[in-house]
């Protein structure tokens, strides 16, 4: 449990200045954004560790997996059909979204037997560390070749103990390089093309597969 605890320690951390985003938002969107999305998945690699842990019988269950994909569906479609100015109930939905998705992705896991793999997890929370004080568009480029470097050294190292440690050490830290990747590419847009709520860009780059399918039905009765 000492991992949860570490990981729990770094999501409390990370309110602080996502709380402030909320209360006072910055000059800089960009930080904003970071701000929140640093919560949002530091929050969910928290919830797929804490499952993956404590591996309940009933997570093998079909009945349950229906039950957590219907809560999410049903809790991330009231989100994004939320009023957005009304923040503290969108950030409540969301806190249920991101719970009953984390659960998902545990029994993923935990289908193919890997409980290892919330170890890997660590990489996504060393690599936000990383992003979040060293960043700059200048350095855009070096990070990614650190992540990369990072990802390799961690599965090659995973490799030695065994090859449930190697692929949850290579998957996470993939997730993580493809979040960093999209929203480096993105440094100018978020700047110019800001929503001014900062979780929905956030939960773009988290890759929300609900949010995607929202966002495109919504784009298109627009356009109709």
């Amino acid at each position: 449990m000492w991992l949860i605890a570490c990981y729990t320690c770094l999501t409390l951390m990370s309110l602080f200045p996502t709380y402030q985003t909320i209360t006072s938002p910055a000059v800089d969107y960009r930080r904003d954004v970071r701000n929140v999305l640093t919560t949002v998945l530091f929050y969910h690699a928290t919830i797929v560790a804490l499952f993956l842990t404590i591996d309940m019988p009933i997570m093998r269950s079909p009945y349950f997996s229906v039950v957590s994909t219907s809560m999410s569906i049903f809790l991330s479609l009231c989100f994004y059909w939320t009023d957005p100015n009304s923040l503290k109930l969108r950030y409540l939905f969301n806190f249920g979204y991101l719970f009953f998705a984390s659960i998902l992705v545990s029994e993923l896991w935990l289908y193919f037997g890997n409980r290892d793999s919330r170890y890997g997890l660590s990489l996504l929370f060393l690599m936000f560390v990383l992003d979040r004080f060293l960043y700059t568009r200048d350095r855009r480029v070096t990070l990614i070749g650190l992540y990369v470097a990072m990802i390799a050294i961690a599965t090659a190292i995973g490799s030695q103990i065994g090859s449930k440690m190697a692929y949850g050490m290579l998957l996470n830290g993939l997730y993580g390089l493809a979040i960093f990747v999209w929203m480096y590419i993105d440094h100018d847009k978020i700047k110019t093309d800001q929503s001014r709520y900062p979780l929905d860009d956030a939960l773009k780059y988290f890759y929300d597969l609900e949010g995607f399918v929202v966002r495109y039905l919504s784009k298109t009765t627009e356009k109709n």
